[in-house]
């Protein structure tokens, strides 16, 4: 579909959470340069058929869709021909998945508490000048030249020694310098990792291109600039080979992306502290009391101070114990260990509570999957799964379902319920030191949980719905 704006930008937006859908498609209204005629697809099945059956200029496309991702529906659709620019909606800045969407071919991501008018039209605005680009590459030198010109990225011919033999006005920008200086310069001194070098001339080698990936160019005037390559090999008129390449430029976008990490950090910060605070608190102020009360009491009494003293004491020292467990980098014994194994113990620690809630098992699990764990540690962390999902269900009317799939690069463990659900806001901060919304609970349990898994190299994701149920996939990465 050619990419020439009228009156009208047909926008594609794939979120399963409907008040984020409204949010983005209000803020995409108040876009002057573009009337925006969008359309809301919740799941990733029927964002796939919509891709399929009709006509947009631009996708945005939220990473957590169910249980599938945002990245793993832009490769899907790009396999089945899919030519649109497709740009991710990450919860929060994530480097690794931010990497692995622009390598399956996210033409951007933006995060969503970053999202607003400019920044959506300057992402739409540089998404377009690729896609021209892109398409620019593959049509013939006079159509290719207007393109090349205006483009804003930086765009470059090099011969196969690597030197530049032409470069347009924003190449001018990235490379630090004009382009009579810059022409019949190698580009591999701009590289200032070597082992991204050796891995661009690797697939160059191998495939004769490469697309979109992430480099650091230390430019001729000492700015460092983060950006996607994409380098093809081509043959002029007369059949000698070169090279074309496009480079987009990220280094604002990261800067915006830490600038936001930093300040989520600093308030995650903050809300720990003040819980710890409390918990901590309130046995202090029984023993500061205690020990006001003991002057001038006989010795009976004093026991009875003693005695809450001492029981307040071993409760600020559990706490404090419990708290150190939360952060602790566990030292594994990670050997292959089949999945099942894993779920049948936790399962038999998690029986008594099983049968007295009256909750009803449904369990398929691959008996043939194996993964690298620590029997005994896994088993306390999934233990921990199977007691939060019994803990939210009504007495005689629980369902827990157990399952397991085997993806590329990953071996994934279903844990779901038909319980009260997670508030959605509650959602980020699930594994939180001292989150929790039990009313005896500490909020150190999926914390810990958190650091267990983190030694196995497994990720968490979490899908809720209030009054439905939860759903946890746990990713234990190959």
């Amino acid at each position: 579909m050619a990419i020439t704006i009228a009156e009208q930008l047909h926008i594609l937006v794939v979120d399963d959470d409907e008040d984020d859908f409204f949010i983005t498609s209000e803020i995409l209204k108040e876009i002057e340069q573009y009337q925006c005629k969008v359309v809301w697809k919740a799941t990733y099945k029927s964002a796939i058929e919509e891709l399929l059956s009709s006509k947009f200029h631009i996708v945005f496309v939220d990473y957590r869709l169910g249980a599938k991702t945002g990245d793993q529906l832009i490769e899907e659709a790009i396999k089945k021909g899919v030519d649109i620019p497709i740009i991710l909606l990450t919860g929060k800045g994530n480097a690794v998945v931010d990497k692995s969407a622009t390598e399956k071919g996210a033409y951007d991501y933006l995060v969503k508490t970053d999202i607003s008018a400019e920044s959506l039209e300057r992402c739409i605005r540089y998404a377009l000048a690729r896609y021209q680009s892109r398409h620019a590459l593959k049509k013939s030198e006079q159509k290719y030249r207007s393109i090349f010109e205006n483009s804003k990225d930086a765009m470059f011919t090099l011969s196969e020694q690597f030197e530049v033999m032409d470069i347009n006005g924003k190449g001018e920008k990235v490379f630090g310098t004009t382009r009579e200086k810059v022409l019949s310069t190698s580009i591999l001194k701009l590289f200032k990792n070597s082992d991204t070098l050796d891995k661009v001339l690797q697939m160059l080698n191998e495939k004769d291109e490469l697309e979109d990936v992430e480099v650091e160019l230390q430019t001729h005037d000492d700015v460092e600039h983060l950006g996607l390559l994409t380098i093809t090999r081509e043959k002029d008129e007369e059949a000698n080979s070169y090279l074309q390449g496009v480079f987009h430029d990220i280094t604002e976008i990261k800067k915006a992306e830490q600038a936001s990490f930093v300040a989520e950090k600093f308030e995650s910060t903050q809300r720990f502290v003040k819980m710890l605070a409390h918990e901590v608190r309130n046995p202090l102020n029984n023993i500061l009391l205690s020990l006001d009360s003991m002057h001038g009491a006989d010795d009976e009494t004093k026991e009875l101070y003693s005695e809450i003293v001492r029981r307040n004491s071993l409760r600020i020292n559990e706490l404090i114990k419990q708290l150190l467990e939360s952060f602790k980098t566990y030292d594994m014994v990670l050997k292959p260990t089949p999945l099942i194994k894993i779920v049948q113990e936790a399962l038999i620690a998690s029986h008594d509570r099983l049968m007295l809630k009256g909750v009803q098992l449904k369990k398929d699990v691959d008996s043939s999957l194996l993964i690298l764990a620590d029997e005994e540690k896994l088993r306390m962390a999934v233990t921990n799964f199977f007691m939060n999902a019994i803990e939210a269900m009504v007495q005689d009317k629980g369902i827990l379902t157990i399952s397991s799939t085997k993806k590329d690069g990953s071996v994934d463990l279903m844990i779901t319920d038909n319980g009260c659900g997670i508030d959605p806001e509650h959602l980020q901060r699930l594994f939180e030191p001292y989150f929790t919304t039990k009313k005896n609970g500490v909020g150190l349990g999926l914390s810990s949980t958190m650091a267990i898994l983190r030694s196995h190299n497994a990720t968490v994701d979490v899908d809720s719905e209030i009054g439905k149920g939860t759903k946890f996939v746990i990713s234990f990465l190959q």
